[in-house]
């Protein structure tokens, strides 16, 4: 008796340590720094053409990329290392499109934001445990449990896409490359108390670099030597007692050139 005794007490030993091995080992999986890498920014304005020519008159290179009866009118503007800015407008007689709600309501504003990520599907996990509230856009085809896209909910007028890396970067150099700009250098966030909590949140998830100067806290993103700082401005007047208002006001983003 006292022999099988020993025996069930060293058997619970070995997997107690066999459980505490694999929740080790599972914590060190999610704990792995998922890179947060900016990869699109979407503007969105009631004036296309004069939303394009300001961009001409900059002298950069728009390529047309959707023309949809009824729906989104868009142009692309790419820099060196995949980035790009789309230029969108609502043509919409039936004024039922949100984006048609959004011009009147916001004026031309940047509606958009997408990022890439490596594991979108740990970081909508994290984002869940957290009490982040999102929404999957879209899941694996070799699995609908395993998440490739997904966005913050509640925040406006600036939606946030979490999707997986996808971009490459590109070969020409800056000499010949038809914008001349490698990369977006800053961007300022206008952003309400909940939603600047959430990104300082989603900033800590993504073991993004945090740095500090003056009065103000700021973050890098993205890889070494492709990268994009972030921090946060004021909200504008309109939104100050808008905890979820979340914009990138005009102007407040620069490009290196």
């Amino acid at each position: 008796m006292v022999i099988n005794r020993d025996r069930k007490v060293k058997m619970c030993r070995k997997l107690l340590y066999i459980n505490i091995l694999v929740v080790l080992l599972l914590s060190s999986v999610h704990s792995q720094p998922m890179t947060l890498t900016p990869n699109k920014m979407i503007l969105l304005s009631g004036n296309f053409d004069s939303l394009v020519r300001s961009y001409l008159k900059s002298r950069y290179t728009i390529i047309p990329t959707k023309r949809e009866p009824d729906g989104i009118f868009a142009n692309t503007i790419y820099l060196q290392d995949g980035f790009s800015l789309e230029l969108t407008y609502p043509f919409d007689p039936s004024k039922k499109m949100w984006q048609t709600r959004a011009v009147r309501k916001y004026g031309a504003h940047v509606a958009g934001l997408v990022f890439d990520v490596d594991d979108p599907d740990s970081l909508y996990l994290e984002c869940i445990r957290n009490g982040i509230a999102c929404a999957v856009v879209t899941t694996s085809a070799d699995s609908l449990h395993t998440v490739e896209s997904f966005a913050l909910d509640s925040c406006n007028p600036l939606d946030i896409v979490f999707q997986k890396t996808s971009r490459t970067l590109r070969k020409d150099s800056i000499a010949i490359h038809k914008n001349g700009i490698y990369r977006l250098d800053w961007i300022l966030l206008s952003a309400g108390s909940r939603m600047e909590q959430i990104f300082r949140q989603l900033f800590s998830f993504t073991h993004s670099l945090a740095l500090h100067q003056g009065c103000c806290d700021y973050w890098r993103l993205g890889p070494p030597d492709d990268f994009t700082f972030v921090r946060f401005e004021p909200v504008p007047a309109l939104a100050k007692d808008d905890a979820y208002w979340l914009s990138i006001e005009a102007g407040n983003y620069y490009f290196a050139y």
